[in-house]
């Protein structure tokens, strides 16, 4: 009920994070859910920005009209990929993954999550 209020106020995408156990992201029609990654962190700096950044970054490349739930997925897997590689190294710049880097993750992470 909250979130069609959110909705119906003209918000078109919500994404809830929870760490460890991944993150889900709502938009009017759709809800998608992708699970986290066990990492044994080194430092947490920077994997929340991380995430977001993925986040924004994969919609910059994506029409959000049309995001189908298998985009959406794909969008929490690559933003999870990145912000696990941030937590396995000292510092929040030094750290910032490779894309290619953070697709070798999610090959090795994720198998179809539908």
């Amino acid at each position: 009920e909250n979130l069609d209020y959110l909705f119906d106020q003209g918000v078109k995408l919500l994404v809830y994070t929870s760490g460890k156990d991944g993150a889900v992201v709502y938009t009017k029609n759709v809800v998608a859910h992708s699970k986290g990654i066990k990492v044994n962190a080194v430092d947490t700096t920077g994997a929340g920005d991380t995430f977001c950044g993925s986040v924004l970054n994969y919609l910059l490349d994506h029409d959000l009209e049309n995001l189908s739930k298998e985009n959406l997925i794909e969008m929490l897997q690559i933003a999870n990929a990145a912000a696990y590689l941030v937590t396995t190294k000292k510092g929040a710049i030094r750290s910032m993954p490779d894309p290619k880097d953070v697709q070798k993750v999610v090959n090795n992470n994720y198998i179809r999550e539908d």
